[in-house]
């Protein structure tokens, strides 16, 4: 009985030497070389992207799920019309067909998200002392964002368009 990961590695060195001419990248040759093939029938899940905000939030921790948990109530109690959704594999809230704002667990902490580029721009004297991209708010999630401020965001961005 012959083994499945001998055919293989005779076959990636079939190709190897077939394909000798024909320039390919060079991520190939070496993967051939270092028999890599040998594990074919090895099939290794991929991971599946959260389709709802509490499936993103199954994949949060300690003190950033309890930031994000609260973010999100926050976020509930001042749009109780919006809709939840994932955007851009971003936790958020959609109304009346527009994202208005959403938030995500990053390495360093927590960051909100108006889906806007201009709302931070608009707030920058409220932001004071907050990191920010143009895109994103960072925060700390031992110190969540003050619900006076998020009201302010999501009302900011509303008016928008």
């Amino acid at each position: 009985m012959v083994k499945i990961g001998a055919i293989v590695r005779q076959e990636a060195a079939s190709v190897k030497e077939e394909t000798a001419s024909i320039p390919l990248p060079s991520v190939i040759p070496n993967i051939l070389s270092v028999g890599l093939w040998q594990n074919l029938g090895t099939v290794w899940p991929m991971a599946r992207k959260p389709t709802t905000i509490d499936e993103y939030l199954a994949t949060v921790k300690g003190e950033k799920r309890a930031a994000l948990d609260k973010l999100r109530k926050t976020i509930r109690a001042i749009i109780p019309a919006a809709d939840e959704c994932i955007s851009y594999g971003i936790p958020a809230f959609r109304l009346d067909g527009k994202i208005v704002a959403g938030f995500i667990a990053t390495a360093k902490g927590c960051s909100y998200f108006p889906f806007s580029g201009s709302t931070l721009h608009s707030l920058a004297d409220e932001l004071e002392g907050h990191d920010r991209t143009k895109g994103s708010l960072h925060f700390d999630p031992a110190e969540p964002l003050p619900v006076k401020l998020v009201r302010k965001l999501i009302k900011t961005r509303i008016a928008e368009d």
